[in-house]
């Protein structure tokens, strides 16, 4: 009965998380050690629920890069004779840059016409922090790791034509890893992404030689997917530590200050999620989106749940190949790529968070912030590279948020304090959440879309 009913587990475990965590919320119940009591209950309970979030979260990262790998190389060796690889390969990159440049555009667009920035508690707020030096061990950590970047990257200082130009030369080095073993080991998904699709058109290309290399990529496939079937099954557990933890965790006092940013961000996901992409869903995909998003309820819900593309990606796969009716052709390259590279979500709420700090710093320090059409281009473009560029990991988003707070023209002055990112951050989960189900509905689309090439090519 469990796994029969696995779905509405998930959901009431997740309903129930939501119930328990705002409950000890609202108790006050403390979640460090103080020694005037004699157990303390809500560390335990509060470490131990980070525990299980944690060991889920692990184990369905634990298969990403094998999945990765196995599936897009697999996939484009074992395509249908006949298929226009090339051509699907294409089509695949334009409607990921594209929908991702859509999402920025439309960041870019509420926020200049919200401006969240410009509201009096926000800019109370900044110019507290700006006049404090505390800062939170998990700010400091996120901003120390970020500077490291800017540093390794040669970004330090630089703003507009020659940022941007900089930015796409290291992602463009990124593409083409000198070690595949490191890039492995280390998660970097872009040099992965590459080094399975040069395996995978190798293959292709002389397949009737190497036989039993496919068949193993498969049997490869099938054993990832029967582990992350035993994962699956834990899910209802994992979801109620996560969603119980983060409730707990976020208070309402962070969110009254901060409403006009998050409204923004919401009406952004909604438009580009339940306008834009349903559109081209029904227009170059030709399915009916309402039926599509049923078939891949079970990945969207994960997405939510887990704030990871790269973690869901396996039940992405099942559900809009066994589900939808995608062919595998389109799947195992499809959306290994999006989990990546398609960052809907992201693009929308890093400029949406980019604008709204250099609106509410500009103000704080008493700077005019004039951004002209010149300025706008440069942040299009430049959040739509970091977009593109981001982990499909939780929290990836803010770590790239903070690299582009360093680069940005205020004023006479260049770049954002790192700290002001705390301003956002308590809100970083649950927007994370929305954010990566958005950025795996974009990846379900792309399917559909790349699938009527394939069969125009068949």
């Amino acid at each position: 009965m469990w796994k029969r009913k696995l779905n509405v587990f998930i959901l009431v475990f997740i309903a129930a998380g939501i119930v328990c965590g705002s409950l000890l919320n609202l108790a006050e119940v403390a979640t460090d050690v103080d020694a005037t009591r004699i157990f303390n209950f809500g560390f335990y309970l509060f470490q131990t629920l980070n525990l299980v979030g944690s060991l889920f979260l692990s184990a369905l990262k634990m298969i990403i890069i094998p999945v990765i790998f196995a599936s897009i190389a697999y996939g484009l060796a074992s395509m249908s004779k006949g298929t226009n690889v090339g051509r699907v390969i294409r089509r695949t990159i334009i409607y990921y840059l594209a929908t991702t440049s859509l999402a920025v555009f439309i960041g870019l667009v509420l926020v200049n016409t919200f401006k969240p920035g410009d509201d009096a508690r926000i800019i109370s707020t900044v110019t507290q922090m700006l006049d404090s030096e505390q800062v939170s061990p998990e700010v400091r950590k996120k901003v120390s790791k970020a500077r490291f970047q800017l540093r390794k990257e040669g970004l330090e200082g630089l703003t507009g034509v020659p940022l941007m130009f900089v930015k796409l030369k290291n992602l463009a080095l990124s593409l083409m890893p000198s070690n595949v073993f490191a890039a492995l080991s280390e998660g970097m998904f872009l040099p992965i992404i590459v080094f399975s699709i040069i395996c995978g058109l190798t293959l292709l290309a002389i397949r009737e030689q190497v036989p039993e290399i496919i068949v193993l990529l498969e049997r490869m496939q099938k054993l990832f997917f029967t582990i992350l079937s035993f994962i699956i099954a834990t899910a209802p557990i994992g979801f109620f530590a996560i969603v119980c933890e983060l409730c707990w965790t976020v208070g309402l006092e962070g969110i009254s200050s901060i409403w006009l940013y998050a409204f923004a961000v919401i009406v952004g996901l909604a438009v580009h999620g339940l306008v834009i992409l349903p559109l081209i869903c029904k227009i170059f995909g030709a399915r009916s989106p309402l039926t599509y998003a049923g078939q891949v309820k079970n990945a969207l819900l994960m997405a939510f749940s887990t704030a990871s593309s790269s973690a869901t990606l396996p039940t992405t796969m099942n559900c809009v190949e066994k589900k939808a009716g995608i062919s595998r052709d389109c799947t195992s390259f499809v959306l290994p790529l999006g989990a990546t590279v398609n960052m809907d979500g992201t693009a929308i709420y890093e400029s949406i968070a980019l604008v709204t700090l250099m609106q509410a710093y500009a103000a704080a320090v008493g700077v005019m912030l004039d951004l002209s059409t010149i300025d706008l281009i440069v942040i299009f473009i430049t959040v739509t590279l970091a977009a593109v560029g981001a982990a499909g990991v939780p929290g990836a988003g803010i770590f790239m948020l903070i690299m582009l707070m360093s680069t940005v023209p205020v004023g006479d002055r260049i770049g954002i304090p790192a700290h002001l990112i705390g301003l956002i951050i308590i809100l970083d989960r649950p927007l994370d959440m929305l954010r990566t189900c958005l950025n795996v509905w974009g990846d379900t689309i792309g399917c559909a879309v790349v699938e009527r090439v394939v069969k125009k090519s068949g």
